[in-house]
Parts: structure tokens; sequence; C-alpha cells
């Protein structure tokens, strides 16, 4: 039985700036492999103190941000919140929805409501996803580290965060992020993989190929 390992080894690589890794992190979030992953279905929700018609506007939200009406589910959102606004998961779908038009200062706003009516590893990974689109890398950052310290095995946060330590230069954090988002099962597809390779090296030209192996 294989067991699939992240690997390193030295190699050659490009500086990304905090605007190119704007334009990489974008690029990344639209390709359709990994905005499947990211802007995944969402959930209906269920929440036991929430008054019943907002539950009820959310769960239409939902099925609206699904079907790729964003907009609509927006408008749907804002009704929800009209009747419960501490419904951090309302917060939370329209922050989604704002970064999906790519309104990034309105997903700011609800995804900072969203930490505060629900402060979880969720809403911390999707603020950061906010600031880095703004681009923010530092806050970025910090909260990728907050939602990893409430779950320490959440792979798409480690890959993010990465992508983030890239933008900052620091490359050995960029790599054991990568590594750690494959041990936990992040799927990087294997053209990215050598996309991100020919983006990333330092002034020293030590550049990191990050690779799955495997052994028996």
């Amino acid at each position: 039985m294989n067991k699939m390992r992240a690997h390193l080894i030295p190699a050659m690589a490009l500086v990304i700036a905090g605007s190119a890794f704007s334009l990489v992190f974008a690029e990344e979030i639209n390709s359709s492999e990994v905005a499947q992953k990211i802007f995944e279905k969402a959930g209906e929700y269920s929440q036991e103190n929430a008054p019943s018609p907002a539950i009820e506007s959310y769960n239409k939200a939902v099925n609206l941000f699904n079907a790729n009406s964003t907009d609509e589910a927006i408008q749907e959102l804002n009704k929800t919140l009209s009747i419960d606004p501490y419904y951090g998961k309302a917060y939370l779908l329209r922050g989604r929805a704002y970064c999906v038009i790519k309104d990034f200062r309105k997903a700011l706003v609800d995804l900072n409501k969203a930490t505060e009516c629900d402060p979880s590893a969720e809403t911390y990974f999707w603020r950061g996803v906010g600031y880095s689109l703004l681009p923010d890398i530092d806050r970025a950052i910090d909260d990728f580290c907050i939602a990893l310290g409430i779950d320490p095995e959440y792979a798409i946060a480690y890959y993010h965060r990465g992508l983030a330590y890239w933008a900052r230069h620091d490359y050995a954090g960029a790599v054991w992020d990568f590594e750690d988002a494959l041990t936990y099962g992040w799927d990087i597809p294997e053209g990215q993989i050598k996309q991100l390779e020919e983006l990333c090296y330092n002034d020293e030209g030590c550049y990191y190929e990050v690779y799955e192996g495997g052994e028996e």
C-alpha cells in the first residue's frame, strides 16, 4: 500500500511581490479544480437560537449561492441579517459571495462580523482569504495562524498561509506549509505545483520543489 508523503529538495524560483501575489491568488481561486474546493457548496445551517424565518432565509440563500446565483444570494442574505443581525454563518456566506464577485472590501466587513459572531477556524480562514485578495498579506497570515491554532489539521489554511509566506519572501515558511497542506490532505494539482516551483526563488537561488513521493 502506497503512502503519499511530501518531500522537499533544493532548486531555483521567482520572488512574488504583493501585487503579483494578488494576481496569482486570483488565478488560483478561479481555476476549476481549486475553485471547486475553495468555493465549495455551502451547507444548510440550523442554529438553535436563531429565529425560524432567519434559518429559512439563510437556507434559501445557500441554494442560490450553490446555483451560482451570487447576486440573488446576497440579496437573500440581506434579508436573513435583517431578521437576525447576529447570524454568523450568514455574514460568512455573504462575505464569501462578495469574494466571488470580487468586492473584497465589502467581503471583509462581513468576514469581520462573522469572526465576531462565530470565532471559528472557518471564519478566520475566510477572513484570511479576504485579506489575501485585498491584498493585505500580513493580516492574512495572522488570520491563517489563528485558524490553524483552532484546527491544526486545516489543510487548506496551510496552503493559503504558504502562498502568503511566499508573497512575503519567507520561502522556508512557504515550503513547510505546502508540505503540511499535502500531509493533511489538500490535493495540489501537479500542474499547479510546477507553476509554483517556477514562481518561487530567493536571492541566494534556493529553489524548492514540493512533490508527492510514494513508498511501500
